[in-house]
């Protein structure tokens, strides 16, 4: 059985988190929004009374199966490092994930992706009923672009555009948005920062996700005496 942290590190490994760090991106714009309107004019203009309408799933059971059985290899592959292994991932495919998987079940019809290029793009429809108030019975459905990639064994997830209810974000929210890395909070937690940590790269191109793993330490070679005094 999947422990409930292995499970959570895995998801966002593998899929980026939308749900969290789209949700993290407009906390941050509600925030600055909040300070400079009412709280009228806010919920109007970058909520909704009605969800978004997600795409419907592009795989069929078989490919669906074929992605499942890749990414637990995958899996595997991390656990116990035995050697290098590559998983590319389009779109559909983790489409199909995010809408089958039980354990995604709090993302279905809440989140949808699209790669173009070396580009994420991430939509989401999140129900605001929880924060209670007059944000019972809203929605936040926005759209965000993305960059991803590991760089010295950390995970960097970088914004490009963001876009709330139809309104593209002000200039001057971006330029600050751009500048954080919105995968930073992740590996505070140690399994995920160990997971990373096992990735020899993660590239986004040609609209698919590639992921390489690193060979275990104790699977390399050794080094030629020569080397070694060198």
């Amino acid at each position: 059985m999947v422990g409930e942290s292995e499970s959570k590190t895995r998801n966002c490994l593998f899929y980026g988190c939308l749900t969290v760090i789209l949700v993290g991106v407009f906390s941050l714009v509600a925030v600055y929004f909040a300070g400079r309107y009412a709280i009228n004019k806010l919920i109007n203009n970058y909520t909704s009374p009605a969800p978004a309408t997600m795409p419907a799933v592009q795989l069929s059971d078989e490919q669906y199966t074929n992605v499942v059985q890749r990414v637990d290899a995958f899996r595997d592959s991390l656990k116990f490092q035995t050697n290098a292994v590559t998983l590319t991932l389009s779109a559909d495919e983790i489409n199909a994930l995010i809408a089958k998987d039980a354990r995604f079940a709090d993302m279905k019809g809440r989140a949808h992706v699209v790669i173009e290029g070396d580009k994420i793009n991430g939509t989401v429809s999140i129900p605001l009923d929880k924060l209670g108030g007059k944000l019972q019975g809203r929605y936040l459905n926005g759209k965000a672009t993305f960059k991803a990639s590991i760089e010295d064994g950390e995970f960097i997830l970088k914004l490009n555009s963001l876009e709330v209810n139809g309104q593209m974000v002000p200039d001057q929210i971006m330029v600050e948005l751009r500048k954080e890395n919105l995968a930073r909070d992740m590996q505070n937690d140690p399994a995920t920062a160990a997971m990373v940590g096992k990735i020899d790269s993660l590239q986004v191109k040609d609209s698919k996700i590639v992921i390489t793993t690193k060979l275990g330490e104790d699977k390399k070679a050794p080094e030629p005496e020569g080397a070694k005094r060198q």
